[in-house]
């Protein structure tokens, strides 16, 4: 109720005329780690680093909406990254969602909320949203990532979708146990200049009733102007509960095709969750990754991700976590030796 209250304080602030929504609400999440990573490359040698949304993305955002009537409502979602300056950051996490020395200006529709700003209706027929959003193989990957989208410098589950976040219209519908979503992305629609790609779309369907859950999407982005580059981008997997334990697996695939040579980067995962009491839980997870330029000649470049993480639950919103992890990189080219990386990560995270 106080979160609701300061929150209502802050929009009739900003408000003009001072009207407030019916109903907005504050939420976010603080994450402070230590990471200590060793690489086998005599040059690269052993590395610690204090690191902000190590486990979980640390991010503040407001939620609101206005009641129409009718079952309609009208709602806001504003929402961005925290990332003090002189922290460290995750330096595999890019784009948008990267932990930077500043707020990202990757954001076309405002530098403050780079993580979402949207503006939408929904009723009983589902939702509809316009902004800077997340993407719809974004959220279906999400559901089946064994991580559930932590150690995002790690895992390799979200990196395996297109992009995580644009510019787009989006459609969500949930009927019964089955979940729709479409969207279309105008990020880059203009055809007047040299967008760095073309307009998207997409489609998505997620499945979950008792102890299963499946979800696919397919997403497919326009050649930019003066160039013949379309990519295309698909997800499959899914998960199975059993007792306090969960199983899960998926795959991912981006193709993108040229007049010269066609790159592809496909994606593999297979992990287990496991709460041993209410206050720890336990989580594995393997991850492969294929990438191949399409050249004449060229090899796959092979990444593999072997993890496993512990939370220690102080309250509902509080944990402790700790993590260590095994990455192997294997050169395309022939003779190449690999590359393998370890690293532990341990820190704090709270949500409210």
């Amino acid at each position: 109720m106080q979160k609701k209250i300061i929150a209502l304080a802050i929009a009739a602030a900003f408000a003009a005329p001072a009207v407030a929504l019916a109903d907005v609400t504050m939420y976010g999440s603080m994450d402070g780690g230590f990471r200590h990573q060793t690489n086998d490359a005599a040059s690269a040698g052993t590395t610690d680093s204090m690191q902000m949304g190590q486990y979980n993305t640390a991010r503040f955002g407001m939620k609101g909406s206005d009641d129409l009537g009718d079952g309609m409502k009208a709602n806001v979602v504003l929402e961005t990254s925290l990332a003090p300056p002189g922290v460290g950051s995750n330096t595999a996490i890019s784009g948008p969602q990267a932990v930077t020395s500043d707020f990202s200006s990757a954001n076309p529709f405002g530098l403050l909320f780079d993580r979402q700003a949207t503006i939408g209706l929904s009723g009983g027929w589902g939702s509809f949203d316009m902004g800077w959003n997340y993407t719809t193989s974004f959220k279906v990957i999400k559901s089946f990532d064994p991580f559930d989208y932590k150690y995002l410098g790690v895992a390799q589950a979200k990196t395996a979708d297109y992009t995580d976040r644009t510019g787009n219209l989006t459609y969500t519908g949930k009927f019964g146990d089955v979940t729709v979503l479409a969207e279309y992305d105008v990020t880059n629609a203009t055809k007047t200049t040299q967008p760095t790609t073309g307009a998207g779309r997409a489609v998505g369907v997620m499945y979950a009733s008792g102890p299963i859950n499946v979800g696919a999407s397919y997403t497919a982005i326009e050649s930019s102007v003066g160039s013949d580059t379309p990519v295309t981008h698909v997800s499959l997997g899914g998960g199975f509960k059993f007792g306090d334990g969960k199983v899960s697996v998926g795959y991912a695939k981006k193709a993108t095709k040229t007049t010269a040579s066609d790159s592809t980067q496909a994606d593999m995962w297979l992990g287990a969750s496991y709460n041993v009491s209410s206050k720890i839980g336990a989580t594995a997870a393997y991850y492969s990754r294929a990438s191949n330029t399409g050249a004449a000649g060229a090899s796959d470049s092979t990444s593999k991700v072997a993890m496993i993480g512990v939370t220690y639950n102080l309250s509902k919103a509080t944990q402790l976590y700790l993590e260590t992890d095994k990455t192997t990189t294997v050169a395309a080219a022939a003779g190449s030796p690999d590359v393998i990386t370890t690293g532990t990560s341990f820190g704090l995270s709270t949500s409210f």
